[in-house]
């Protein structure tokens, strides 16, 4: 990729603007991806100061970091560096600071982000329930230099929500045909998605140009890799896991031609150059409540997000967008915020860490009165918040760990060494959305099984799964999904020795118990 230093952003033509208003206003600068706010803001408003840049994913934390750094001739880590769970490459000499927001609401409750003077909360319109909470935390300490960007939010309610000016900037494009590939109403499935994608790969191959397939996630998308392989360009996977190696490939143009099969973290935060065709599945994993617990499935994406992934096309040259769903396909308007269908009790308990009851913040739109009761009532049984809404010792105790409060509640319940061990183990592991280990098939693979694991218990082959006691010849084990419970593994159980935590008096672990086996 040319450094874009040197090249000519839609966003450039703000620039007078942002360095005149941002010294004295808050901004919302609305634009098209693509269009260089998250490379170009951050520089612009180093002139107030140390910018941080709140960024949703972390592949395009750590991405957009290498960007900058090029823009600024440095390396990463220097000037520009970045901040991500398990890994960070920054000093306190850095001016710029991308992070997820995870890393960022725990800067907050140590210190309410004091070492920095400018936040920028980059791609605020995806709407994630740390996003919405540091929105609400900045606003309510009223300390910082506040930019914010989007690319569908309504910029007048915005406005009105941070009191800030409203900048717009308009993409340069070359317009998309887009193709409908199903009967008018019909809405996006997630069946037979390799089978119904590539012929559609094939007609864009024949087209020219790279191709950019949107998928659901890592299944779906290791699915396609092995469909698509025979057709003669790369293929290249871009979600949250893979190696830096296939990312640079997904985030670099080639030679070949290339077909990029990615999640939505290419519907927003990255630009990914040469892409002619886009073909969209409408299928995203989302969360959503399920017996009192959020879990991750399957979801039809809204006409925003189809929007957004259409314009990734038509940025070199006329671009096209085919579809695997109706024309008038009954998609929501937008996507519903997170903090309107997840569990609430981990933002609950974050903002009772940085100092404020979460019922005392202000937000976007109100908060499920169900959902901040459930939430409410587990932590005062857990004892990790008192009347009030602030978090107790052992609250404090569990935040910080990279874990649910409810994994983490259940740790400090194990009275012997050895079984805090295991439950951090089987923490770690439950954690990881991605599956990390099968059962081989067969009768025989079954009784060989069973003598080595009576019960058939999942928590007992995960836990050996995770300290290299398993039998091999019985499993299969994915090495890179297991990496990320490696690394949970690593960190929890280091932090929660440092600690040495213990439940509170008359406390039990019963009600995470209950929350894990729903």
């Amino acid at each position: 990729m040319p450094n874009s230093a040197h090249l000519t952003l839609p966003i450039d033509s703000l620039r007078p603007l942002v360095e005149q208003k941002l010294p004295e206003r808050h901004l919302i600068v609305q634009s098209d991806t693509g269009t260089g706010k998250s490379t170009r803001l951050p520089v612009w408003a180093m002139k107030l100061g140390r910018v941080l840049v709140i960024e949703p994913r972390r592949v395009a934390c750590t991405s957009l970091a290498g960007f900058v750094a090029e823009t600024l001739d440095c390396r990463v880590g220097e000037t520009a560096g970045y901040a991500i769970k398990f890994d960070h490459c920054f000093s306190e000499a850095s001016r710029i600071v991308f992070a997820t927001p995870g890393v960022v609401l725990r800067w907050f409750s140590e210190n309410k982000l004091a070492d920095f003077d400018v936040v920028m909360i980059d791609e605020f319109h995806e709407r994630r329930a740390e996003t919405d909470l540091l929105a609400a935390l900045l606003k309510k300490v009223d300390k910082h230099r506040l930019i914010i960007t989007s690319a569908t939010l309504d910029s007048d309610i915005l406005a009105h929500y941070f009191d800030a000016d409203v900048l717009k900037a308009d993409a340069v494009g070359y317009g998309v045909t887009i193709s409908h590939h199903a009967e008018s109403q019909r809405m996006p499935s997630g069946k037979y998605i390799e089978t119904r994608v590539k012929p559609l790969v094939e007609l864009a191959l024949d087209r020219g140009g790279d191709v950019l397939v949107f998928l659901p996630g890592k299944k779906e998308i290791n699915q396609c890799q092995s469909a698509l392989k025979e057709l003669g360009a790369e293929v290249i996977p871009l979600h949250a896991s893979v190696s830096d190696s296939d990312r640079h490939r997904a985030l670099h143009q080639s030679e070949n031609q290339r077909i990029v099969l990615a999640t939505n973290v290419a519907e927003t935060s990255l630009t990914i150059p040469g892409i002619v065709t886009v073909i969209d599945t409408g299928m995203e994993r989302r969360t959503h409540q399920r017996n009192g617990r959020t879990a991750l499935a399957l979801h039809a994406i809204s006409k925003a997000s189809a929007k957004q992934r259409a314009g990734r096309a038509g940025r070199i040259a006329a671009g096209f967008c085919e579809r695997l769903y109706g024309e008038h396909a009954p998609l929501e308007a937008f996507t519903p915020p997170e903090l309107e269908r997840e569990d609430l009790t981990e933002t609950m308990l974050a903002s009772a860490c940085c100092g404020y009851a979460l019922t005392s913040l202000d937000f976007l739109a109100p908060l499920p009165e169900k959902s901040l009761k459930a939430a409410q009532n587990r932590l005062l049984e857990m004892k990790a918040i008192d009347d009030t809404g602030i978090a107790t010792e052992h609250g404090k105790l569990l935040y910080p760990l990279p874990i649910d409060s409810l994994f983490a509640h259940l740790i400090s319940g194990m009275a012997v060494k050895a079984h805090k061990e295991a439950m951090v183990d089987l923490a770690a592991i439950l954690q990881t959305p991605m599956t990390v280990w099968k059962r081989r098939g067969g009768e025989i693979e079954l009784d060989e099984f069973r003598q080595w694991n009576p019960n058939l218990c999942d928590a007992v082959t995960s836990i050996a799964v995770l300290r290299g006691e398993a039998p091999l010849e019985l499993l299969t084990i994915d090495e890179l999904a297991l990496m990320k419970p490696e690394s949970c593994r690593l960190q929890s159980g280091k932090q929660w020795h440092s600690r040495n935590g213990k439940l509170p008096a008359g406390t039990s672990v019963r009600v995470s118990l209950e929350m894990l086996c729903m």
